[in-house]
């Protein structure tokens, strides 16, 4: 386990890169779906290619300017960001569910001359090549660009190959986030080096866990310094879930033991849960109750979460026990049980692993259910 010396040495992303790329060189920094199985990338791989991605901006004199970033959050996603922030320039991360019309406004407020877009998001970037001459350099982060004029991330990993040296002010900006605008017009948030890096290194324990489920998206803080800083300090792997429709699937595809959720991801998997079991009483399927939870179990989830009730983090006990109780399930049965941990009425968490689809559905009568 790493210090708190260790951790709040940082400097910047880039010194965080290279020091786990010193680290942690072959141990995976990230599991992701492809090609019909599982692939893998190091902590070495990520460094090679972030740093392919640098020494590109370099070569076009990118050296303080603002990239706009959209796109699922992956590998190249990851890359990408340090890419960007490791040369000095501030990376804009947009919402993929937010309308081309308000990203547009957001990319012109944030004078980005740079923009990192997907295959998804094709709309958007023909809207701002035509609304914003401010923006120069076009990269694809999914391959997909047959455009002379666009860069495809694969070939810049391979065109631009090779160490990138570079040290950031820690004061120097990082990242201009968005907030997402529910009380009104989005505001930008400035955050430097050392904020991104102060946020996922504030605790100074490690994960308990060495394989996470990522779940949460990047362009919020929370999800970049929760699922990617945090993780990348004490040299755990991220295993991606970019759909909440398949997180029952991929958290046994990748047999993670831990994940970083919130409260109404939590929520959300519950109601799938009572859900399932309404529409098919007659099938066994796997489930935790208040029973299946051994001491540790509930040590582990009271130390992580009794000080915040904002974050839950799901502990490795709570997936070992998940065959400890298997048996007929009614709604009778469902009314009877308590399906939470004792004393804790906001953060919930029910096993979405069961024989058959995924139940990940969202359902306002599972609520009223007895917990």
């Amino acid at each position: 386990m790493k210090t708190k010396e260790y951790m709040t040495r940082l400097r910047n992303f880039k010194h965080l890169l290279d020091t786990c790329a010193s680290d942690f060189a072959d141990v995976h920094f990230m599991e992701y779906r492809a090609n019909g199985g599982v692939e893998a990338k190091t902590y070495r791989q990520l460094q090679a290619d972030s740093d392919a991605v640098s020494r590109f901006l370099a070569s076009k004199g990118f050296q303080t300017a603002h990239a706009a970033l959209i796109g699922g959050a992956g590998y190249r996603w990851v890359t990408a960001f340090f890419g960007i922030v490791d040369t000095g320039c501030a990376a804009v991360p947009l919402a993929p569910a937010e309308t081309d019309e308000m990203n547009v406004k957001l990319v012109d407020f944030a004078d980005c001359e740079i923009l990192f877009f997907d295959s998804k998001h094709k709309s958007l970037y023909e809207k701002l090549r035509a609304a914003v001459p401010s923006i120069t350099c076009f990269v694809s982060v999914d391959d997909t660009s047959d455009s002379p004029d666009v860069f495809n991330i694969s070939e810049i990993y391979a065109a631009f190959a090779g160490h990138y040296e570079n040290d950031p002010a820690s004061d120097s900006l990082c990242a201009l986030m968005y907030t997402s605008g529910t009380t009104g017009f989005p505001k930008g948030v400035m955050l430097s080096h050392r904020n991104l890096i102060a946020t996922g290194t504030f605790v100074h324990e490690a994960y308990p866990t060495p394989r996470m489920l990522g779940v949460l998206p990047y362009h919020h803080a929370f999800g970049l310094t929760g699922n990617v800083t945090k993780i990348m300090v004490n040299g755990r792997t991220l295993c991606l879930c970019d759909n909440l429709q398949n997180v029952a699937a991929d958290l046994q595809l990748y047999k993670v033991n831990g994940m970083l959720a919130v409260p109404q991801m939590i929520k959300f998997m519950m109601n799938g849960a009572f859900r399932y079991a309404r529409e098919h009483a007659q099938q066994q399927f796997h489930h935790l109750g208040r029973s299946s939870f051994n001491a540790e179990a509930v040590h582990q989830y009271r130390r992580y979460n009794e000080p915040k009730q904002q974050v839950c983090y799901i502990p490795a006990a709570f997936y070992s026990d998940l065959l400890i109780s298997e048996q007929k399930v009614s709604r009778e049965h469902i009314q009877e049980h308590d399906y939470c941990l004792p004393e804790y009425d906001k953060c919930h968490f029910i096993s979405p692993f069961f024989s058959g689809p995924s139940p990940l559905v969202t359902d306002r009568e599972a609520e009223n259910q007895q917990r």
